[in-house]
């Protein structure tokens, strides 16, 4: 009798632990609803806007050099084979398709060289998979929508992804942006298309019906890397494009017993923290514009090799062994040098700390033109880039992405030291906006486009007075054609 009772008891408990569980489900996926359905562009804090808007432009300047990075132009061969007269347009590329292949294509093109943005915590490319399943839906929908609106779709898409990937803690395995970006990415794209609740939540559970990606395309330096982020725009589009016909997809796709958290993060996370304070306080604001063309987790290691040069440049001969030492994801992620030959050694070259920090100590500087083949081969480069080590500090949290610091040993027994406490945020500064420039130049020269210059110069005029542009989208599509 008393096992019996026991038994009831643990009955009950369990009924209780699960009925709080979906209350705490559906108090969480609502308030994404929420904020996703209800936010507009006037309720984005006047800095945020200006953050946006120039994030935008920044992720339409390494698009131009997309053209140019290992592999895309094969795989704009292969999708010029299924023209869409009535599609979704390629950005300087005169090359229509259907809305949703538009979409990968201009997401593959901005996240190409690993130029992009990044937001730290959520370890994700926000821009690429929110801004261009907005724009393709936007131009395949064929109405007008104006700045206030296309606008306020990217924000609430790009702020509720940020918030999804911080609540992740566990180990990277997945690539967030490729399995959490499709998510974000319908919503602003069914915000385009005027959806209500009910599009929106059938919208993001068929983005999450599609979602993968994952970190083995890093281990292998595999040149298809850049498409896991056209993969999640392009299916945020078609999401967006089904629920407004009518389509509906699963619902608790975040908390539920297969959600996003207990299948991709092996339900290692803190939603509830995450979105406490949506719609009042902006993680976009801590979206990162990147000065370096590489993995981010490699730039911690920059900033404390340029700190232990001070803007010296050493030879070769002079260095004996650099050790830098950081969180186990930098080892992990960025801890060998470039790998092969070719296109492999160039997507190896972009995720590698010792390469990375080999160029800053030969060169004194990390630019663009570094990534491209030829430049990555050099025999000094990769001298030095089999002399770096990368060990792991294990008090530090694992997933951080900085402090990181290095010990240059060199042949003379003197040591430089260098270190990098904590990433730099924003671009509110003027040596931000340095930074933002010569960004756009080293872009330009690697697109070596003729109308990709003006292409950006009249973006960032709509983008000034964008609120006041009765059809926004199409006026950036135009320029941008």
């Amino acid at each position: 009798m008393a096992e019996n009772e026991t038994e009831a008891a643990d009955e009950i408990q369990w009924k209780r632990r699960l009925t709080e569980s979906q209350q705490t489900m559906r108090r969480n996926i609502d308030k994404v609803l929420d904020f996703a359905e209800q936010v507009a562009w006037r309720d984005v804090p006047e800095t945020t806007r200006d953050h946006v808007k120039s994030l935008i432009l920044d992720s339409f300047t390494v698009l131009t050099a997309g053209y140019r990075a290992v592999g895309c132009r094969e795989v704009l061969d292969v999708l010029a084979q299924w023209p869409a007269e009535r599609g979704s347009s390629v950005l300087l590329g005169a090359l229509k398709l259907p809305t949703p292949t538009a979409a990968m294509a201009n997401a593959m093109l901005a996240e190409a060289w690993d130029f992009d943005d990044v937001h730290d915590a959520a370890i994700v490319h926000c821009m690429s998979p929110v801004l261009y399943s907005a724009l393709a839906t936007a131009e395949g929908s064929r109405k007008d929508v104006d700045g206030n609106a296309f606008l306020g779709a990217v924000a609430v898409g790009l702020e509720v992804l940020a918030r999804l990937g911080m609540a992740c803690t566990s180990p990277l395995t997945w690539t967030r942006t490729a399995t959490l970006g499709g998510l974000g990415g319908a919503l602003a794209a069914t915000r385009v298309l005027e959806g209500n609740r009910d599009r929106l939540i059938n919208a993001a559970g068929i983005a999450y019906m599609q979602s993968a990606g994952n970190s083995q395309t890093i281990v292998d330096s595999a040149t298809a890397k850049k498409l896991q982020v056209g993969f999640a725009a392009r299916g945020a589009a078609l999401a967006s494009l089904l629920a407004e016909r009518g389509l509906t997809g699963p619902r608790d796709i975040l908390e539920g017993r297969y959600g996003y958290y207990e299948l991709y993060e092996h339900g290692q996370h803190h939603l509830d923290s995450a979105l406490e304070s949506l719609g009042h306080t902006w993680e976009i604001d801590k979206i990162t514009v990147k000065p370096f063309a590489c993995a981010r987790e490699t730039h911690a290691a920059v900033f404390a090799a340029f700190d232990a040069t001070r803007g010296r440049r050493l030879p070769l001969s002079d260095i004996d062994r650099v050790v830098m030492t950081g969180p186990r994801i930098l080892r992990d992620i960025s801890g060998k040098g470039p790998i092969g030959a070719g296109a492999a050694a160039v997507v190896s070259a972009h995720l590698s700390i010792p390469y990375t920090v080999a160029v800053v100590l030969l060169e004194g500087d990390l630019m663009l033109d570094d990534f491209t083949q030829t430049k990555v081969l050099e025999p000094l480069r990769q001298g030095l880039s089999e002399r770096v080590e990368v060990r792991v500090d294990d008090s530090l949290p694992s997933n951080d992405l900085a402090p990181a610091n290095i010990a240059v040993h060199l042949c003379d027994g003197t040591i430089l030291r260098g270190s990098c406490h904590e990433l730099p945020i924003g671009i509110d500064s003027t040596q931000d906006a340095t930074v933002m420039e010569g960004k756009r130049r080293s872009c330009l020269a690697m697109a070596n486009n003729e109308r990709a210059s003006e292409a950006l110069s009249t973006v960032s005029r709509l983008l000034g007075n964008a609120e006041a542009q009765p059809d926004f989208a199409s006026a950036v599509i135009e320029a941008m054609a």
